[in-house]
This record gives C-alpha cells, structure tokens and sequence, in this order.
C-alpha cells in the first residue's frame, strides 16, 4: 500500500479551483499583467495559458465522490450477488436437517450457521465465511452421501452453491480492490497540491508587485479571495451514526470535526442518531466520531465542505 499524498493546501478541492480561477483570471487582466511583467518579464501571456492548463488537469483527475462510483456500484451488485448465496444457505439447512435428525444443530455449524446473521446483515467477510463453510461442507463426500439419501437432496445441489458462491467471491474480490483507491487519491492530491504551489507562487509575487496597493494585493492573496467565495458559516455538515449490523443508530456520540486553521467544534449525536453543524465554515475537516467514553472503535476520516452544498456523512460504528 502505497503511503498517503499530504494535501499542502487548506480548503477543499471546489474552493482550491475557484480560487485558482479567480486568481489567475486576476492575473490575466493585461493591465495586471503588466504590471507583473514589470516585475518579472517571465509573466507572459503563455504562462498564465499554462496555469489554467494546470487547473484543467487536476480538475479532470478523478475526485473522491468519483472514485467511489465504482466501489458503490459494486456493493449494489454485491447485495444481489448475497441474496441467493443465503437463500442456498436456508435450503442447505432443510436438506441437513432431514438427513441428520440427531445431530443437525452440530451440522448447521459446521456448514456455517455461525456467518449466517451477521452475513445477512451486510457483513460481507462473514457472508464469505458462510460460503466457504458450505462449500467446505458440501465436498465432504460423507455429507454428500448423507444428504442424497433417499433423493432428500439433488445431486444438482452442489454444483449450484459453487456458482452462487463464485460470484459473489468474484463481486467481492472486485469490490475490495475498488475500495483500495490509496494510488489515485495520492495522484488528485499531489496534482493539487502543483496547482497550490502555482497559486501560491503568483501570490506572493503579487505582494511585492502591489506593495503600495493594499486593495489590488487583496486579488492575489489565498485567504482573502477564499473568504470572498466562500464565506464562513455559508456550508453545512450532517454525520449520522449507526451501530455496524444492527444498522440502529447511536445516541450521544461525540463528533469532532477539526479544520487546519480553526477550533475543534463537538457535537453529540441527537436521538436520530445524527450530529448537525449547521452554518459552517467551508473547509476541509478532519472528522472524529467516537472517543474514550463510548463503547464504538474510533473513526476519524477527512471530509470537503463546500458552500452551498449539505455534506453528508454515514458511519457505522463498530462495538468494542
């Protein structure tokens, strides 16, 4: 696994390249850029060409809503793929029971009863579990023998949990790869962060360029054209907290969220199970969900918050 890209920018993605466009269009005023020229005969028309290049680049790279289509497309497919893989679980049972009147409780586990609930609910490493059991269980010819006796069960049987099974492992195998988007996250984010140090680079040059023009150095400095359009308290941000498997939501979690240059805000889940930060700063947060005192694994994960948009965020908190 390859080690995580560290954005160098902070603010979201949206605001990074709104605050590229504001600013290089700045730039690109020719009375602007002449007065950069004066200062550095290296701003030229075709730099700043090559400046909105660079903000086309890293825009066209995948984000992270998109790099997830294919990962929630899968678990749509994986779901489907599920359903029977139970439901062969369930016929299994009454097949087991007939040829095992005595002891079909020992072969109900053995065939993988223990997965059965928590495969149901979701959990597909336990739903995988289920069907290895039942595979595991269905080559041993001793059972085999037992459960066609008496044309109790088709000799098909077999044969068709192997090919629900398989695909499910084939669905599950593609949905966990998906998921593993670690190499095309580090590529957005070290092409944004290219695209920072440009904004950056015409910034500071800006300074000395408008040295004595408080009111044209306000264009080309990063926190003053983000506040200009983003404006804080224009965003908000909506966590719902649910209990893994149960899907039942917790009650009184703690929700951190946490910006690079703002105050930690908290908030506990309401009896909806959800935390609400209404009037938010647009930033990119850190998110904390859980602490010391409650009984859940501790979650934390970055999230965007944009103006004008409702972010959301569903978690599903596991016991410990």
């Amino acid at each position: 696994m390859p080690l995580e890209t560290l954005a160098e920018y902070h603010c979201t993605e949206v605001q990074l390249y709104a605050i590229a466009k504001a600013i290089f269009t700045s730039l690109g005023i020719p009375i602007n850029l002449a007065d950069f020229f004066a200062y550095s005969p290296s701003y030229v028309p075709g730099l700043v060409t090559g400046f909105f290049t660079q903000r086309t680049t890293t825009m066209g790279l995948p984000n992270e809503v998109q790099r997830a289509e294919a990962h929630e497309l899968l678990l749509v497919d994986l779901k489907a793929a599920g359903k029977p893989c139970l439901q062969k679980f369930q016929i299994l049972k009454g097949y087991i029971k007939k040829a095992y009147p005595a002891s079909f409780t020992i072969m109900y586990n053995s065939a993988g009863m223990a997965h059965y609930d928590k495969g149901a609910n979701g959990n597909w490493v336990e739903l995988k579990g289920l069907n290895d059991d039942m595979n595991t269980f269905l080559g041993n010819p001793a059972h085999v023998t037992a459960l066609e006796l008496l044309l109790n069960m088709p000799t098909t049987f077999p044969g068709d949990v192997i090919g629900v099974t398989d695909t499910f492992d084939n669905l599950y195998t593609s949905f966990i790869t998906a998921k593993s988007t670690t190499t095309a996250k580090n590529e957005k984010i070290a092409s944004n962060n290219v695209l920072f140090r440009l904004i950056m680079g015409v910034c500071d040059d800006g300074k000395k360029v408008y040295i004595n023009d408080a009111g044209q150095i306000k264009l080309f400095t990063f926190e003053d054209v983000k506040t200009l359009l983003s404006p804080p308290g224009s965003a908000s941000y909506k966590l719902t907290a649910k209990r893994a498997g149960l899907l039942t939501v917790i009650v009184g979690l703690p929700v951190t969220i946490q910006s690079k240059t703002k105050p930690a805000i908290t908030v506990d889940t309401d009896v909806n199970g959800v935390a609400l930060f209404p009037h938010a700063d647009p930033d990119n947060y850190t998110v904390t969900v859980g602490g010391a005192t409650m009984p859940f694994v501790e979650q934390s994960f970055k999230k965007d918050v944009d103006t004008g948009t409702d972010a959301r965020s569903e978690v599903f908190m596991v016991a410990i």
